[in-house]
């Protein structure tokens, strides 16, 4: 025998291809098929023996792997199952490997409102010119009047805090002009209201004992059946000369008044060092660029919505008044300030 010449089996385990193998599990059988000597003559009665590639016995049932992904479905067919036992039962096991993983939780949705945003500018071009000043944006919508014409306030969606903490500081440039960004405030919740007896937030409809009282002219009848529609309405609640559900019923419940929205502080970047001096008396003078700053700071905390306003009108004062040039730059919430003194020509 060649020596360089391989054996049978090394020529088969070479060629053959490896075929795909999946996992069953036979439950509730006949206590005698735990021998698998007679579970494999049983199964070769009704299917091939090479679609059984290999039977493993469990406590919890037997695993059959076959190369038959339908191997449930054609025992089933063959009521094989009165032989194994009436109660038996035969299901495919899932592949841990091929379950497919949960999609990744979404971002928080965050959103402000720019203000002042003519109606000619779309949302689709607002949308462009906040991307390119660097901005993380999902989506920009123009906010509608009740009957559907547009306003000056477009609501801008992200998921980056970092971008709506930079947009209420500095506000949003559209076509290099600059905007003023506020939150965005949750619409008031819409009372209940039950469509038989027209009581606000008493009770679902579908659970009202009272008498029915029409919403339009306050009649005995429901308000889709209503045989008054071409005569003046009537509040079932408050009866003055409107439908119940009209915003200006009396008895319609008034909004909750808004929680003040938390708006981050502005802070100062500068900390004390050795070239700074500290200030260790209040008769010991301070520079105009800490006095700056110290205004700036009081005043953009208390109207935080008009920071960039604030910052324009000490810039102007600085400029006119004490000649110097003063200015703001701004990382989230902090901010560092720096005043220089104006060339002044002779």
């Amino acid at each position: 025998m060649d020596i360089n010449q391989p054996d049978f089996q090394d020529i088969s385990n070479a060629t053959i291809e490896k075929t795909p193998s999946y996992p069953f599990i036979l439950t509730n059988y006949d206590q005698k098929y735990q021998n698998v000597k007679l579970l494999l003559q049983q199964m070769t009665k009704y299917i091939h023996r090479d679609k059984i590639s290999r039977i493993i016995p469990t406590r919890n049932g037997i695993i059959l792997h076959s190369t038959d992904y339908n191997l449930a479905n054609t025992i089933r067919n063959k009521h094989s199952f009165e032989i194994f036992g009436k109660t038996a039962n035969l299901a495919r096991l899932e592949n841990k490997s091929n379950r497919q993983t949960p999609p990744p939780r979404k971002q928080p949705t965050l959103s402000v409102v720019v203000r002042g945003v003519e109606p000619t500018i779309s949302d689709e071009e607002a949308e462009a010119e906040l991307k390119l000043e660097g901005h993380v944006i999902t989506k920009c919508i123009r906010i509608k009047t009740k009957t559907g014409g547009p306003t000056y306030m477009i609501r801008v969606l992200t998921n980056n805090q970092e971008t709506i903490d930079e947009l209420l500081t500095r506000g949003a440039f559209i076509y290099k002009r600059r905007y003023r960004v506020e939150p965005s405030h949750t619409p008031p919740p819409i009372p209940i209201r039950c469509e038989k007896c027209q009581m606000y937030n008493a009770h679902p409809t579908a659970k009202c004992t009272n008498t029915t009282k029409c919403g339009y002219c306050s009649g005995a009848h429901l308000t889709k059946s209503c045989p008054n529609m071409q005569q003046p309405p009537k509040s079932a609640t408050c009866n003055e000369n409107h439908p119940t559900f009209s915003y200006k019923c009396k008895a319609r419940p008034a909004p909750e008044p808004d929680k003040p929205e938390l708006i981050v502080p502005i802070r100062t970047t500068e900390t004390p060092t050795q070239e700074t001096p500290h200030i260790t008396s209040v008769y010991q003078p301070i520079t105009i660029d800490q006095l700056l700053a110290f205004i700036t700071v009081v005043l953009q905390n208390i109207h935080p919505f008009q920071r960039h306003h604030v910052l324009n009108q000490i810039q102007y004062a600085a400029k006119t008044t004490l000649h110097v040039s003063f200015n703001a730059t701004y990382s989230g919430p902090y901010a560092h300030f720096h005043a220089n003194a104006q060339s002044t020509e002779v």
